[in-house]
C-alpha cells in the first residue's frame, strides 16, 4: 500500500514543497566502508520530484549523513533541522578517512553542498535503523544529484 505525504519545508524563509510515495515496501540496503555507512533505496526514484538541497553531513558518533538546510537565520541551531539522507540506488562507500560517497558518479564529502530531486517524510522507511539523533527533522530520500 502506498500513501503519499505532502508536506511545506520552510527553511530559513526558502520554501520547498515535497511530497513522497511511503518507501516501506521499497527495497533498501546499507552499504559499508569501515565505519561509513550509507542508507540506499533502491527503488528511489519511485519518490517526489521536490527541491533537496542543502550541506551534506557525516556525523560520525551516530555513523549517518544527514542533509543541513541552506538557512539566513543564524539563531536556529542547524542541527535541530537535520534530515537523515537515504541516497540513490547504485551509490558507494568509497572513502573512509575521510568519508566520501561515489553518488551517480559524483563525490561527496562532509561539507559538500549538495542539490537534487526528493523527497521528505517524518517517517522512517521500513527496514531502515536510523538513529532519531539523526534525524531530527525527519528524512530525505535523493532521487537524483545535481551536485
Amino acid at each position: 500500500m502506498r500513501h503519499t505525504i505532502a508536506r511545506n519545508w520552510i527553511l530559513g524563509g526558502t520554501v520547498a514543497v515535497s511530497a513522497l510515495s511511503a518507501c516501506g515496501t521499497a527495497p533498501y540496503q546499507v552499504e559499508e566502508l569501515g565505519s561509513v555507512r550509507a542508507w540506499v533505496i533502491g527503488a528511489a526514484e519511485e519518490g517526489g520530484e521536490a527541491l533537496a538541497e542543502g550541506t551534506a553531513r557525516w556525523v560520525s558518533q551516530d555513523r549517518c549523513w544527514v542533509l543541513e538546510p541552506i538557512m539566513n537565520d543564524t539563531s536556529i541551531d542547524p542541527r535541530t533541522m537535520w534530515r537523515a539522507i537515504v541516497w540513490p540506488k547504485g551509490t558507494k562507500v568509497v572513502s573512509e578517512n575521510p568519508p566520501v560517497l561515489a553518488v551517480a558518479e559524483v563525490s561527496i564529502g562532509n561539507g559538500d553542498k549538495i542539490s537534487g530531486s526528493g523527497a521528505g517524510t517524518d517517517t522512517v522507511p521500513s527496514g531502515l535503523d536510523i538513529p532519531v539523533s539523526c534525524r531530527p527533522h525527519g528524512v530525505v530520500v535523493v532521487n537524483t544529484l545535481n551536485r
